[in-house]
């Protein structure tokens, strides 16, 4: 989904082929152990004796999906997009680092709809309940793909708020307009990047990022997640939601831990460690508010909060315009 990838060095280039080798191999020998259980239990009359055959099935109507969407994928992403960027701490130093960027926005929407297997609307429900955004919120949505939450979160925070996206993707920002202008929403698209956010600090009441950490390299992430700290007001929320790892075993019952794998496996992603966010955001003066499974086993969310300082009486509740680009 999206939208705008495991803590190894920068520049980490591991053979593909061997570890394709294995799997590949691993998969068959679950298939002649599956076809043997099966006849086993025929030759034995044992009653549901088919049963192994329909998960292997599941299994591979779940394979399929996955291979299609991760083809697609690898077909429209640009393989030389490099950023240099800091990474490491907030306080940064300079990396040579590759991130994945999504060209093709009807790729992105139908790889959202798989993912969710045709429930994104639900999914984007729930990722916007968990922010719990109020009339005249200003929000932010790091790697906002073709706009679809973004434009969600604008009709709830209603006219008197205002709504930014933010993306690597040319092709993606651009779509996100069209779909925003079409559905009759005001929400502002810019292209940028997640690790130098181009807005100035304590802009936000709300920074979402969903779907998107995973397409950077570990250090990277990082990094992003202090500027979307950085850009949060005091009372602000943040909302991550991303990949996880999950068991190999939960992947026979769950389409979509079988589409995450062909996923990881196909578009080199960075499954993010999820303690280590933790641990930032605390560092970083994040109260963590709620964190744990969203999407079956395989997404997982975190919330945080910033603490409010005590509110002058001759304070004014109006929300400061958002300042422009940050160079």
């Amino acid at each position: 989904m999206h939208h705008l990838s495991s803590g190894k060095s920068c520049s980490d280039a591991e053979p593909a082929n061997p570890r394709r080798f294995l799997r590949v191999a691993g998969a068959l020998r679950l298939v002649a152990l599956d076809s043997g259980i099966s006849v086993h239990l025929l030759a034995n009359h044992v009653p549901y004796w088919w049963l192994p055959l329909v998960v292997l099935l599941v299994i591979g109507h779940g394979v399929i999906i996955g291979g299609i969407a991760w083809m697609v994928m690898r077909h429209r992403r640009n393989p030389h997009d490099v950023s240099a960027k800091r990474a490491g701490s907030c306080e940064g130093h300079e990396h040579s680092v590759q991130n994945h960027v999504l060209r093709n926005p009807r790729a992105y929407d139908c790889n959202a709809w798989a993912l969710t297997l045709s429930g994104e609307r639900k999914f984007r429900r729930r990722t916007l309940d968990l922010a719990q955004l109020h009339s005249g919120d200003t929000v932010l949505d790091v790697g906002c793909g073709t706009g679809t939450l973004l434009i969600e979160a604008a009709k709830r925070v209603g006219p008197s708020g205002s709504t930014y996206g933010i993306d690597r993707s040319t092709e993606m920002v651009a779509h996100a307009r069209r779909k925003a202008a079409a559905q009759g929403v005001t929400a502002h698209f810019v292209e940028g990047s997640a690790d130098r956010l181009a807005f100035s600090d304590a802009s936000f009441d709300v920074v979402f990022c969903t779907l998107m950490l995973h397409h950077l390299p570990a250090l990277m992430q990082a990094v992003s997640i202090c500027e979307m700290r950085r850009v949060l007001r005091p009372g602000g929320r943040i909302v991550i939601v991303d990949m996880q790892q999950v068991r190999p075993i939960s992947a026979a019952f769950s389409l979509v831990a079988l589409f995450h794998i062909f996923h990881q496996f196909g578009s080199r992603a960075t499954m993010p460690d999820w303690q280590k966010i933790e641990e930032l955001l605390t560092q970083q003066g994040v109260q963590l508010v709620s964190r744990g499974a969203i999407w079956g086993e395989t997404v997982r969310s975190l919330v945080g909060r910033i603490a409010s300082p005590p509110t002058p009486r001759s304070a004014t509740t109006n929300h400061p315009p958002v300042a422009s680009a940050r160079r």
